[in-house]
C-alpha cells in the first residue's frame, strides 16, 4: 500500500507546473502583409489568404507555408467545400483585376475562374462542391453592390442582382435557399443593411439595421439564429453586434465594443463565439451573446477574421501578417499547479483573496480520477468562462483566475467532478 502511494505521489509532483490559456502569436514569414480571411479544416489545418499572400498549415500553425498564385494584391476572401475543393475571391489591385480562383488540391494550386475589370470581390461562399454565390463591388460609379451565382462549382457565373447605393462586404448560406448579404450604404450616419434570401437567390429581401452604420461579417448557425458584426457611430466608431433569431427579420444590439470596428465573428455552437476587430479587440460570448466580455490578443494590430475548429482550437488573422491561435478557447490569464498531496474527499474551497482586484485563487480537492468542470457564473446565471474541462487525477489543486476584463460585481464559481457540486459566490471589487 505504501508503494502504491508513493508512485502516486510521485506522479504528482511530475505533473506540476504553471499553464496560462491565451492567445498565441505564430511565426509565418509575412509581417508586412495585411491577412483579410481564414478558413479552418479542423484543429491541424487552415489556410488564411490576404494582400498577396496565401498561407497555408497542416501542423496546428507551427509552420505556415506560402502557397504560390498568379495574383500579386487583394485577395479578400476564401471558402473550402472539402479538404480538397475551395475558392479565393479578391480585388486583384485597386484598379481592377477582381477574381476568384478554385483549387482542387487542398490549395496548394489554383486555377482562375473568373476575372473582371469592373468589378471586386468582397466575400465568397459556398454550399456543397456545386453550388456557391459571391458578392463584390465595382471598381468605379460606386456605391453599388452585386451578387453572383455558380450551379457547377464556378465554371459558369450567373449575375443575379444589383443594389443601388450598397457596399457588401460578406455573404453567408445555410443551404441552398437560405441566405444573407451584408453591407452599408456610403454615408457615416446610414443604418447598415442585411439582405435576406430564401430561394437561393432568385428574390432578396432589404432590411435596415437600425443599431449600426456599417456591417463587415455575417454568421448563421440555422435557418434563424445569427449574428453580425460591424461598427456604429456613436459619437466616434465602436464595434457591435446585432442578433436575431427570426431569420434576419428583428436584430437585437447586442452592446457596444473597444473603438473602431469589429471585422469577423463567429460561433461554434448557438452559445458559444467570438467577434474580433480594430486595435486588437477579442470578445467572446458564452450565452449566444447576451454577454459578451474581452479577451487579450496580445496586439493592438487590426483583427480582420477568426474561425475555430472547436470550442478550444482556433486561429485569427489580421494586419502585419498577424496570425493568433488558441488551443483553449482564449480564456482569460488562469494558472493552475498540483501538489503531491493524496486528497480523501472532493472539496472546494472559498477563493482568496475574496473580495478580490483582479486576481484570485481557487483550491480544490478530488480523492480519485474524475472529470473536472469549473465554471464562472454572473448574478444572473450566465455563464462567463470556463477555468477547468478536462479529465484530472487524484490531488489536490489550485488556480489563479485574472478578472481583469470584467467589472466588479458578485460572481459565483462551480466545480462539478464526477457526481460532486458545490458552488461558492466571490466578489470582484475594482
Amino acid at each position: 500500500m505504501k508503494k502504491i502511494i508513493l508512485t502516486a505521489a510521485i506522479f504528482l509532483i511530475e505533473l506540476s507546473g504553471l499553464t496560462k490559456a491565451q492567445w498565441i502569436e505564430q511565426t509565418n514569414g509575412v509581417p508586412n502583409k495585411f491577412l483579410s480571411d481564414i478558413f479552418v479544416f479542423d484543429e491541424h489545418s487552415a489556410i488564411t489568404v490576404g494582400w498577396g499572400t496565401i498561407l497555408k498549415t497542416s501542423n496546428g500553425g507551427e509552420t505556415w507555408m506560402s502557397i504560390p498564385h498568379d495574383t500579386t494584391d487583394g485577395l479578400n476572401s476564401v471558402c473550402f467545400a472539402s479538404d480538397s475543393i475551395g475558392w479565393i475571391g479578391g480585388d486583384g489591385d485597386w484598379f481592377g483585376n477582381g477574381q476568384i480562383q478554385k483549387t482542387t488540391d487542398g490549395g496548394i494550386t489554383f486555377v482562375s475562374q473568373l476575372n473582371s475589370d469592373e468589378f471586386g470581390v468582397s466575400s465568397v461562399f459556398f454550399i456543397g462542391e456545386n453550388t456557391g454565390w459571391f458578392v463584390g463591388n465595382p471598381f468605379v460609379n460606386y456605391p453599388y453592390g452585386i451578387v453572383f451565382k455558380t450551379s457547377d462549382g464556378g465554371i459558369n457565373w450567373i449575375y443575379q442582382r444589383q443594389f443601388d447605393d450598397y457596399y457588401f462586404s460578406s455573404v453567408f448560406f445555410v443551404n441552398n435557399s437560405v441566405g444573407w448579404i451584408i453591407g452599408h450604404v456610403n454615408h457615416p450616419t446610414f443604418p447598415g443593411e442585411i439582405i435576406i434570401t430564401e430561394d437561393g437567390g432568385q428574390s432578396w429581401d432589404e432590411h435596415k439595421a437600425e443599431d449600426s452604420t456599417y456591417l463587415s461579417d455575417v454568421f448563421f448557425i440555422d435557418e434563424n439564429v445569427g449574428w453580425v458584426a460591424g461598427s456604429r457611430r456613436h459619437g466616434s466608431y465602436q464595434g457591435v453586434i446585432l442578433k436575431t433569431t427570426d431569420g434576419g427579420l428583428n436584430w437585437i444590439n447586442q452592446g457596444l465594443y473597444g473603438e473602431g470596428y469589429l471585422l469577423s465573428v463567429f460561433f461554434v455552437n448557438e452559445n458559444m463565439g467570438w467577434a474580433v476587430g480594430s486595435g486588437g479587440l477579442i470578445i467572446k460570448t458564452t450565452n449566444g451573446g447576451n454577454l459578451w466580455f474581452t479577451q487579450e490578443s496580445g496586439t493592438t494590430n487590426d483583427l480582420s477574421s477568426v474561425r475555430f475548429a472547436n470550442e478550444n482550437i482556433g486561429w485569427i488573422v489580421g494586419d502585419s501578417g498577424t496570425i493568433l491561435k488558441t488551443t483553449n478557447g482564449g480564456v482569460s490569464l488562469v494558472e493552475e499547479k498540483e501538489t503531491n498531496e493524496i486528497p480523501t474527499e472532493y472539496n472546494l474551497s472559498q477563493n482568496y483573496p475574496n473580495p478580490f482586484n483582479p486576481s484570485t485563487t481557487i483550491k480544490y480537492t478530488i480523492p480519485q480520477l474524475s472529470q473536472v468542470q469549473i465554471k464562472v457564473f454572473d448574478v444572473l446565471g450566465n455563464e462567463i468562462e470556463t477555468l477547468v474541462d478536462e479529465e484530472r487525477p487524484a490531488g489536490s489543486y489550485e488556480l489563479s483566475w485574472n478578472a481583469v476584463n470584467l467589472p466588479s460585481g458578485v460572481y459565483f464559481y462551480k466545480l462539478q467532478a464526477g457526481s460532486f457540486v458545490e458552488t461558492k459566490k466571490m466578489v470582484l471589487l475594482k
